[in-house]
C-alpha cells in the first residue's frame, strides 16, 4: 500500500519543491525590484500580469476540452443542455475569483517583506 501511495503522491512532492524554488527566485526578485526603487503597485501589478497570463490561456484551453467534453458526454447530463452558456459562464467566473484570489493575496504578502531581507533570503 505505502508503494502505491507514494507513487500517487511523488508528482506531488516533486512539483511542491520546484513551486518552492520559484516562490523563492520570486521574492528575490521583488526584493531587487523594491531595493532598486519600484513601487509597491508597479511590482503588484507586474506579478497580476503575468499571473492573467497564465489563467487566460487555463480558461481558454480548459473551456475547449469541456466543450468538447460536453458533446461528447450529452447523453448523461440532466436538465441541461450540453453547452448551456450560463454554466460555462459561471464556471469560469468562479475560476477567475479564485485564480484572483491566490494570486492577490500571496502578492499583498510578498510586497511587506522587507527588501534587504528578501535579498539576504536564501
Amino acid at each position: 500500500m505505502s508503494l502505491v501511495r507514494w507513487i500517487y503522491t511523488a508528482p506531488l512532492q516533486i512539483r511542491s519543491l520546484f513551486r518552492r524554488a520559484k516562490v523563492e527566485a520570486d521574492l528575490a526578485e521583488v526584493g531587487i525590484r523594491m531595493a532598486l526603487g519600484a513601487q509597491r503597485r508597479d511590482i503588484f501589478v507586474l506579478i497580476l500580469q503575468r499571473v492573467s497570463v497564465l489563467v487566460v490561456v487555463g480558461l481558454l484551453a480548459g473551456s475547449v476540452i469541456a466543450f468538447a467534453g460536453s458533446r461528447v458526454l450529452g447523453g448523461l447530463l440532466f436538465g441541461i443542455k450540453p453547452a448551456d452558456p450560463l454554466v460555462f459562464t459561471g464556471a469560469t467566473l468562479m475560476l477567475l475569483v479564485a485564480a484572483a484570489l491566490a494570486t492577490c493575496l500571496p502578492a499583498r504578502r510578498a510586497l511587506q517583506v522587507n527588501p534587504s531581507v528578501a535579498l539576504r533570503h536564501d
